[in-house]
């Protein structure tokens, strides 16, 4: 099911939401480059049909939090319970976009497309590409020593909905090893990733889309934007700035809602519309991997290119972070964590994350 795919994408996008300390430098140096000219690439692709998110309950846990290790216990094992019945009814509602993807292949078009991407990175020659391998039965303790490369790079994706259907996400990561000199004599040899990595992409939101359609609203917004921007603008205390944002905000969020009760959004994805984002998305994921294991910027050179961006939840709430924005491609910024791990969004959207992340 989705979590055990994307359980490293919840601890980068957690550290994207808490912030790191330091800016960011690549992971990949010029000596690592040096020491490294041929590749195997895995690629692992663990679902066959789109899923759906849904955030994990975590009420038990903290109910049983105030009564030691056993109301802990309990607690965990009221979650599982709960998570265990979230996971059917996504199973059950994520279906009908199943069938319309019933004739697409996500892992053939992201193979298809991986082994061109990999042609562009400039120090390594991919001489193996490796798709059909069970993830389960994946043992990097036997497979890294008796490959006939440098390094192994391993890829794991996924793709899924968001909760309420307003976006699709592709989630990937990259984790290179190097292939060891001489073969460990410990029974179960543990073997470190030299550079790793995670990458998100984001479609356009429904819901944005649907609200830039409707002219009442926009003309509401705008109305909004400008009574309030003047006095951000010219406010003399970050308090007083922050008592006119959050009056702008308040404004805003009501001319949305009523906008949405007289014309409610229309969640319900076509098949061009889902596969037109997942190639999308694949182009974008792929395009990112590339821009990050070629990328030869300075810490001095990410410094430069901080910005403060606003995010939001799947359930509404808002925060920010500080992050590089690196790129722009097709309508969307590309923006790296301070921690490294690269976002694809929409220009006009928010960077979604999950609400437990806070």
């Amino acid at each position: 099911m989705l979590f055990s795919t994307l359980r490293l994408a919840f601890v980068t996008l957690a550290l994207l939401v808490t912030g790191c300390a330091g800016t960011y430098k690549p992971e990949i140096s010029e000596e690592l480059r040096d020491s490294v000219s041929t590749a195997e690439v895995v690629s692992f692709i663990p679902q066959e049909e789109i899923d759906l998110q849904f955030n994990p309950s975590t009420a038990g846990s903290a109910a049983g939090a105030g009564f030691g290790a056993i109301g802990g216990m309990l607690g965990a094992i009221a979650d599982a319970a709960a998570n265990q019945s979230l996971a059917k009814k996504a199973e059950q509602r994520v279906q009908p976009f199943r069938d319309k993807l019933v004739e697409y292949d996500f892992k053939s078009v992201h193979i298809e497309q991986l082994k061109n991407y990999l042609n562009e990175v400039e120090w390594v020659t991919v001489s193996k590409l490796e798709s059909e391998l069970n993830r389960e039965d994946f043992k990097l303790r036997d497979y890294l020593p008796e490959i006939d490369q440098d390094a192994l790079l391993i890829i794991a994706t996924s793709y899924s909905l968001s909760p309420d259907f307003d976006v699709l996400n592709i989630n990937s990561s990259y984790s290179l090893y190097i292939k060891p000199t001489q073969k460990s004599k410990a029974k179960r040899p543990r073997y470190r990733a030299v550079a790793s990595q995670f990458y998100q992409y984001q479609s356009p939101s429904k819901k944005r889309q649907h609200l830039a359609s409707l002219p009442d609203f926009v003309a509401a917004r705008d109305e909004i934007t400008n009574k309030y921007q003047l006095a951000i603008d010219n406010a003399k205390t970050s308090q007083s700035k922050s008592r006119h944002e959050k009056s702008k905000r308040k404004e805003l969020e009501k001319a949305t809602k009523e906008a949405l009760e007289k014309s409610p959004v229309n969640y319900d994805w076509t098949e061009e519309e889902l596969t037109q984002q997942l190639n999308r998305g694949i182009e974008h994921i792929l395009t990112m991997k590339t821009l990050d294991l070629n990328d030869q910027r300075s810490a001095k050179d990410y410094k430069a290119l901080e910005e403060k961006i606003s995010l939001i939840s799947f359930n509404g709430s808002r925060s920010s972070s500080t992050v590089y924005l690196v790129d722009n491609y097709q309508g969307h910024n590309f923006y790296r964590a301070k921690i490294g791990s690269l976002y694809s969004v929409p220009e006009t959207d928010k960077l979604r994350f999950r609400a437990a992340l806070q």
